[in-house]
């Protein structure tokens, strides 16, 4: 477990036999504790949580027998009831391998990845993005898109692990210049090649709830 704090420590429990070793640590940013904490993890299979994340009793069985199923898998995205009603998430509703259409719009809190994943592919989190960034938003999308980018075998699954609150952001102040000009920032990181078209879309999407069209391209091509 990472946690930004005022001093840099690592401290070890031992709950119910299970060890849970507590990574503090003064280095501000999202992206750059889920970056260093991952040096920490030792295990087979990598679990990402927020928190405000609440388990169900059997997930650590429905995630290793998962994985034991399925073999060729090297991540598996698991269902998460989220309750989120002023910005519903909308989740997979079959097995399958994923695409990225099936997981752009996710945070990473349902992803299960293997060890030798993440270092086949040396993904990491950009410290570019994430909230204590110079963009507050888009590292979940990112990581995910980098993660499929490189790799076939990613997978989803209807098996619920976990429930989510996501009840209040720590960066979204509303749909203002800021709000543009990020979204701009992370769409070009995600779409490098397709980022005229993406800002196409957007600007569309966002005239049709009620915004400036100019005012809103101007700030995501700009993204200053």
């Amino acid at each position: 477990m990472g946690n930004q704090f005022k001093e840099n420590s690592v401290n070890t429990y031992f709950v119910n036999g299970y060890k849970i070793t507590v990574v503090n640590t003064k280095e501000k940013g999202c992206s750059r504790n889920r970056n260093h904490i991952l040096n920490y993890s030792s295990s087979d299979i990598v679990l990402f949580a927020d928190d405000d994340e609440i388990f169900t009793d059997d997930y650590y069985s429905i995630i290793v027998n998962t994985f034991k199923n399925n073999k060729e898998a090297e991540a598996i995205y698991f269902k998460v009831d989220v309750n989120k009603e002023s910005r519903p998430v909308r989740m997979f509703n079959s097995n399958r391998r994923a695409r990225w259409k099936d997981i752009s719009a996710l945070g990473v809190w349902g992803l299960a990845i293997k060890r030798d994943t993440i270092n086949k592919y040396n993904l990491s989190f950009d410290e570019n993005f994430g909230p204590g960034s110079i963009c507050p938003m888009g590292e979940d999308s990112i990581y995910l898109k980098d993660l499929i980018s490189c790799s076939n075998n990613v997978f989803t699954n209807t098996s619920l692990v976990a429930y989510i609150e996501q009840s209040e952001s720590t960066w979204f102040k509303g749909y203002n210049k800021d709000y543009f000009v990020n979204l701009g920032k992370a769409t070009k990181r995600i779409y490098p090649y397709t980022f005229l078209f993406r800002v196409s879309k957007n600007v569309i999407y966002y005239t049709i709830k009620g915004f400036n069209p100019f005012k809103v391209l101007w700030w995501m091509i700009r993204r200053k």
